[in-house]
Order: C-alpha cells, then structure tokens, then sequence
C-alpha cells in the first residue's frame, strides 16, 4: 500500500483554500478573534497536503491549540470558565462545576501549543458502547477511515497493536476492578493519541462558537482518556445553552449520546 506523503507539510493558504465549509481552518486569526490570544510563534503546520484532503472528506477541522491564555497564564478549564464570565453566546460555558471544581483535569490541564485535526462530530457507531468497545471503534476508524488504503505510521501502527494485544486483558479486568480498567485503558498509546483531553474539548467548542456561531457536541459527549480523583472516566459535551456538561463513567457504562470524537496532532515519526 501507498504510505501517506509526511515531508511537505501543507501551508496555511492552502488549507485555507481546501476548507470551504464555514471556517474550518482555526489559526492564530480565528484564536484572536475566538480567545483574544495572540500566538507570536506560529507553528508550521505539520500535515500534508494529502492528510488535510482527507480529513476534510471526513468532517474534520484544523485548529491551533495553544496553552496560554491573554495574560500568559496557563489556559486551563477554571481559566476558560473565568475569561468568558462562564458564559457561552447567549447561554452558559460550564453547566455545574460542583463535582470537579477542585480536579486537576480543571484546574491544571491545559492544551499543548501546536495544529490539531479533530472531527466536527463523534464517529459514528460509537455510541452506547463501552470505552473498550469504543476503544477499538477508534482503532477501526483510523484504519479504515482515516488512513484507507494507506499503511499506518510506526507510531500509530504499534498504538493499534497494543490494543489489540491487550483487549482480552482488559475486557476481563473490566469485570473484576473497574478503577484498574480505567487507569489500563487511558494509558493506551491509541487513547492518548486520538482522545482529546477535557480541556482541548472545551477550547474546540468555545473557537467554533466565538467563530463560526455553532455549537458542536450540541446533544453528544465525546468520552476522554482522562480519569478524576475518583477513577472515572470524564466525559465533555451537551453544548447546549444550558452550559457545556462534564461527566463521569466507569469503563463498562455505555450511554446513547455518550461516543468518541476523533482527534490528533502529527505524527511523530515520518518514516512508515
């Protein structure tokens, strides 16, 4: 199979040019206006211009993530819900912060500096599935979908295998300590690769509104690989005017709004 080109990233013009559909091309502009931040340093963008053709057949959006906020502390959930007064459009940011107002997730976390594809929705199946289920729905989708007909990255390739390797393990461990389960199943390379962070959920749908006016995970939660002070797996969306809900799921629970939205910075190694 043909690899995908990684030695000539796309330039921004030309990312520009192939996302039509709105604004789906989120750079230090859209940041500005969304944010107020201004990023000095831009980063080249690391995607070719093949993987950017493709993200977009698939719903995908290119966004630059950055992890300071205007006065150049940490950009972090606690910090997003202060700068917008904990309001969103006509609504709220955050819908009810009781139960996570002191985890780390919130008050510490913040997105990493650099682009990121991430899909306008969940990927489809992955509803009313449990996180391993939804696990290896991920693992189908980057395969299958992401990089059709093309051989996975090292990188990625070996994330897949891991899963697959371990799923047996951790489908029984599910059964018999769930807490293992969790903490096991964020740790996978493929979950850390794909899975966006609480904080990076929340950045995505604020730019999205603050730019394009549209609430994305409007009636949907994208699970994340990030586990609270008590085991669970977090869970961020229901973007809806009532404020954006943050929730928590043991590994085996499976909810009909509750699926995976697919994201991913570059890959690392450009060899495959």
């Amino acid at each position: 199979m043909k690899t995908i080109e990684k030695s000539v990233p796309a330039t921004l013009a030309f990312a520009r040019g192939l996302f039509t559909r709105g604004t789906d091309v989120f750079g230090a502009e859209e940041i500005k206006q969304a944010l107020g931040i201004e990023v000095i340093d831009l980063p080249p963008i690391p995607f070719s211009e093949a993987e950017l053709t493709r993200a977009r057949a698939l719903n995908q959006y290119l966004i630059l993530q950055t992890g300071l906020a205007p006065d150049g502390k940490p950009l972090t959930m606690k910090k997003l819900q202060k700068q917008l007064g904990d309001k969103l459009g006509d609504g709220k940011f955050l819908y009810d912060t009781d139960w996570y107002k002191g985890e780390e997730f919130f008050t510490n976390d913040t997105p990493t500096l650099g682009w990121k594809l991430v899909g306008r929705e969940i990927i489809p199946g992955s509803t009313g599935e449990n996180y391993i289920a939804q696990t290896g729905i991920l693992a189908d989708y980057l395969v299958n979908e992401v990089y059709k007909g093309e051989e996975l990255p090292d990188e990625y390739q070996s994330a897949v295998d891991e899963f697959q390797a371990r799923r047996t393990e951790l489908e029984e461990l599910m059964g018999s300590d769930w807490k293992k389960c969790a903490e096991e199943c964020a740790g996978l390379r493929l979950n850390q690769l794909f899975r966006e962070k609480p904080v990076e959920v929340l950045y995505g749908l604020v730019v999205q509104h603050e730019v394009n006016h549209e609430r994305l995970l409007e009636e949907t939660y994208t699970w994340t690989p990030i586990r609270s002070s008590g085991g669970f797996l977090v869970s961020v969306g229901s973007c809806d005017s009532g404020g954006v809900g943050v929730g928590r799921v043991e590994p085996d629970g499976s909810f009909s709004a509750l699926g995976v939205r697919f994201s991913r910075s570059a890959v690392s190694n450009s060899e495959s």
